[in-house]
């Protein structure tokens, strides 16, 4: 997913980038097996972190988190 929300043209924060929305997001997920019984590991992985502040001065690092979903009857 891309993300490109931004200010426009703001007063205080120009052009700026909005704070907490990473630029890209990749998620992926593999299920194996029925709806009843599965088990599905997956990820989400965001390269660049976010800025944490309006004027863009500080970010967030990037992160990985991987998982795995199971359902049993």
């Amino acid at each position: 997913m891309w993300s490109n929300f931004r200010f426009r043209d703001d007063a205080d924060y120009g052009d700026n980038r909005l704070p907490v929305v990473p630029k890209h997001i990749y998620r992926a997920e593999l299920r194996i097996g029925t709806d009843a019984l599965h088990i599905a590991p997956n990820v989400e992985w965001v390269p660049d972190g976010p800025f944490a502040d309006y004027r863009n001065l500080v970010s967030t690092p990037g992160y990985a988190l991987m998982g795995v979903t199971a359902v049993q009857p």
